[in-house]
């Protein structure tokens, strides 16, 4: 099972009325979704990544603009791994190798 569908699984398990939508914001095609839109949902919830957040790469770039939007709605802001990154990184902060090599969960 991908991990979205497994983290939005875990999520309906609270409730299992809980609609639970996925961005797949590092694709090439993507469209952000800007801060006024994000407002008509309850939260916003950042998973994992393959991905480096100090990598200048589109798919990263696109994915802090991303998260600025998220902070810019207001709505409630989850990061997991990967999405804790994101959001520091989006929110003035930086994040680098680890010197003691990779780190897995």
């Amino acid at each position: 099972m991908p991990y979205h569908q497994l983290f939005g699984n875990v999520i309906r398990g609270f409730d299992a009325s809980i609609q639970v939508d996925f961005a797949f914001v590092a694709d090439k095609n993507y469209t952000e979704i800007f801060a006024d839109d994000l407002r008509q949902y309850d939260a916003a919830l950042w998973t994992g990544s393959a991905l480096n957040p100090y990598d200048e790469t589109p798919e990263v770039q696109q994915q802090i603009s991303q998260s600025k939007q998220v902070f810019k709605s207001g709505i409630p802001y989850y990061g997991s791994c990967w999405g804790l990154q994101i959001a520091a990184v989006a929110s003035g902060g930086k994040t680098a190798p680890c010197k003691q090599g990779l780190e897995v969960g």
